[in-house]
């Protein structure tokens, strides 16, 4: 998992599950976790 703090982590915990259960057995996804935090409009 690298060295992305658990804290930072859990904030996108769904977009991980997303990419997580769309893999097939053997399969490698990575899942980009911005370093800052961008404020949604």
């Amino acid at each position: 998992m690298g060295s992305t703090k658990w804290s930072r982590v859990k904030l996108h915990l769904e977009r991980i599950a997303v990419a997580v259960n769309g893999l097939t057995p053997g399969g490698y996804v990575e899942v980009d976790i911005p370093f800052k935090l961008t404020q949604k409009s």
